[in-house]
């Protein structure tokens, strides 16, 4: 494992590792060490200036697990030391994924624009990648205040009942409902069974599924405004109970039915699980997986993941969070996603070595 940034690199060897994935959350890597050798590790490393908001050194993490290798793309954010009389001391690193470089922003609005044209503008600058779905019709605004522009993101994700989640330098705005979709077809698609049962793929650890329904997406929006003759008007559209409010004005009444259509359509009721296993590569936010039932198989998205690597131990488990539309077997989508761009150092920051942008 490797830290850049300085006049040289930095190779270190951490008791542990943990990797922490997230719809709407960078990524996050924590890396555990005894205290004496992560000492001598944090004296080596320039944090940069906070009130500068820049970022910290970039880092590289490698990681071995059986016969794959992952690598962890990001920049030293944060130390701690920890003392204890009764314990031994530690030094803990905590590396952001490379998606942190958006923590800056300025305002400005778009007005009748794809949400795909949006998102490729707020990137524009960073050489980041992009995959998104679809999603034919414009909105008919969408501002950005004084947030970072990953928040504005996280925004136009959940105001078009898409998952935002970030590999490597490629940010992904998906829909759960057709990533499953893709999964169904694909032979890369990892398979678990539920504990105490046979199937195909491993056997998970604990398996647990909620019952109840949570919405994603298709909360209750409100539209509003004046025409053109001078008549007001309000229209209301969404599948779920949450409502958003004060509202949002717009130009017109056809604006308003159309913005509506648009919320009751990204409308979904999904159900939740969370799955513990041995650690298997690739199972990552913003990935699928295959749960048998011993009936029918389950396609699941990855919503949230923590991978925890120990290498002396050669360790690594995983806990993942997981949802799915209920009762639903998807159909398949035969969607063909060609390489992504590998990801390249230049200067201080991490960047895709060629422009990617695809809708699906």
């Amino acid at each position: 494992m490797h830290i850049y940034g300085g006049s040289k690199p930095i190779e270190v060897f951490p008791d542990k590792v943990v990797i922490e994935e997230a719809e709407g959350m960078h990524d996050l890597a924590t890396l555990s060490f005894g205290s004496n050798y992560g000492r001598g590790i944090v004296s080596q490393l320039d944090l940069g200036n906070v009130e500068a908001k820049d970022v910290g050194p970039p880092a590289a993490v490698e990681i071995l697990a059986g016969s794959a290798i992952m690598t962890f793309y990001g920049y030293v954010d944060t130390t701690v030391e920890t003392r204890a009389r009764t314990a031994e001391s530690s030094e803990e690193i905590f590396v952001l994924s490379a998606s942190s470089i958006m923590r800056s922003g300025k305002p400005r609005v778009w007005r009748d624009k794809r949400a795909f044209f949006i998102a490729s503008d707020i990137i524009s600058s960073y050489g980041l990648g992009l995959e998104m779905d679809k999603l034919p019709n414009p909105m008919a605004s969408f501002s950005q205040s004084d947030e970072s522009d990953w928040e504005a993101m996280r925004n136009l994700a959940m105001l078009n009942g898409l998952s935002l989640t970030a590999t490597t330098t490629t940010i992904k705005l998906k829909d759960v409902i057709n990533e499953t979709r893709r999964a169904k077809g694909s032979n890369l698609t990892h398979q678990f069974h539920r504990p105490g049962t046979t199937g195909p793929g491993a056997e998970a650890m604990r398996f647990s599924q909620v019952a109840s329904r949570t919405p994603i997406g298709g909360e209750t929006f409100r539209y509003y405004g004046v025409d053109q003759l001078g008549a007001s008007f309000e229209v209301t559209g969404g599948v779920s109970a949450i409502s958003r409010s004060p509202g949002i004005v717009v130009r017109s009444l056809g604006t308003a039915l159309r913005e509506a259509r648009r919320h009751e359509s990204i409308g979904r009721f999904v159900t939740r699980a969370t799955l513990d296993a041995a650690g298997v590569m690739g199972c990552s936010a913003g990935e699928c997986i295959v749960v048998d039932n011993e009936r029918t198989p389950e396609y699941w998205y990855i919503s949230t993941s923590k991978h925890t690597f120990v290498p002396k131990n050669d360790n690594h488990t995983m806990t993942l969070e997981l949802c799915r539309q209920e009762g639903t077997i998807p159909g398949y989508i035969p969607t063909q996603i060609v390489r992504r761009p590998s990801t390249v150092l230049i200067g201080k920051e991490w960047r895709a070595d060629r422009q990617w942008r695809i809708e699906l």
